[in-house]
This record gives structure tokens, C-alpha cells and sequence, in this order.
């Protein structure tokens, strides 16, 4: 079947106003994602803390101190945490009550 140059044109219009229509309805959400993503990969803190300084009793755990004093990203938090005190994955078994944690504020 033969089709006119016009209706061709027609039809390469709608199939760009289609795909105009798609990517405006997407670019939201790239541009927010792409924020977010932005912000860890700059060094912005994903959570605040307050600062406290922490003795332990039985059963607690960095996790549960992160998030008993700080706010967002928990898990970025219980790190920093780790960090501040000295502590790697390994060392965490050998935490005992009485073992004094520092949280130092971040905002």
C-alpha cells in the first residue's frame, strides 16, 4: 500500500512527540536519583548524629547506638561510628559492656 510523503511525515511527528512526551515524564526522577547520588559521591553526610558518649551495656550493638543518636543513612552512621573509635568489622565480636563509645556530632 502506498502512503503519501504527508502521512509518513505525520506518523515520524507523532512517534517524536511520543518520545518527547516519555522523557519529560522520566527526567524527574533521573534528575533526583542523579542528586542523591551526587550528594554521597561528594561527601555530603547521608545522617546527623548528636554527640554522646556511650557505655556499653549487654546486648548492645553499633547498629542499635547509630541508631538510637543519629538520623538518616543508619548504616553510613554505625561506619563513621566504627570509624571514629577505632573499630573494624573484626573488632566487633570483642565489644563488652563497658567498653566507652564516642559519637561525635555530625550535622
Amino acid at each position: 500500500m502506498y502512503t503519501s510523503t504527508n502521512q509518513q511525515k505525520g506518523r515520524n511527528m507523532r512517534a517524536i512527540y511520543i518520545k518527547r512526551r516519555i522523557m519529560v515524564a522520566i527526567a524527574p526522577f533521573l534528575i533526583v536519583a542523579g542528586l542523591v547520588g551526587m550528594a554521597k559521591f561528594l561527601g555530603q553526610p547521608t545522617f546527623t548524629c548528636t554527640a554522646a558518649e556511650v557505655t556499653l551495656v549487654k546486648g548492645d550493638k553499633i547498629w542499635n547506638i547509630a541508631d538510637r543518636f543519629c538520623e538518616g543513612n543508619i548504616t553510613d552512621a554505625a561506619g563513621k561510628i566504627m570509624d571514629d573509635n577505632g573499630i573494624e568489622g573484626k573488632d566487633l565480636h570483642s565489644l563488652r559492656p563497658g567498653t566507652i563509645i564516642i559519637i561525635k556530632e555530625e550535622k
